[in-house]
This record gives C-alpha cells, structure tokens and sequence, in this order.
C-alpha cells in the first residue's frame, strides 16, 4: 500500500491493490488511535484536517489483523 502525500494539510490517500478489506489507523506519538478507517476501494482518502499539527502514524492491517504497512506523515496546518 503506497501512503501519500506524507506531508499534509487536510487529507491524506492511501493506495492498494490488495483485494481485501484493509483497516487503516491515523496513531499520534502517544500511541493513541485518532482515526479508523475500511478500506473498501483502491484508493480512499482519509480527512485529517481537524487534526493538530504534528507527526502521526498511519498503520495498515489486514483482514486478519496482522500489521503489513506503516507510514509516517507531518501534519501542517494550512
């Protein structure tokens, strides 16, 4: 799965060619969980504009639950 931009403002994307459910989770430093998202298509946008500025995790899981793709991402405010 291919995360981008990594720097963002209001949305970041994610892109897969996996054909299965994919759960993606937006975690801050803390390790606490600030967005949870299925994705459902090849490419989904996930809105993280009321987000604080910062650095933030965004974890990829299969199906099953295993950890298959990680990215990190800089929040900047507009």
């Amino acid at each position: 799965a291919k995360v981008y931009p990594t720097i963002v403002s209001n949305s970041v994307t994610i892109q897969t060619t996996v054909n299965e459910n994919l759960k993606v989770e937006v975690i801050n430093l803390l390790g606490i969980k600030i967005e949870s998202v299925v994705l459902e298509s090849e490419n989904t946008r996930i809105d993280v504009s009321s987000v604080k500025s910062g650095v933030y995790f965004v974890n990829i899981y299969n199906s099953k639950g295993f950890l298959i793709g990680a990215q990190k991402i800089l929040k900047i405010e507009d």
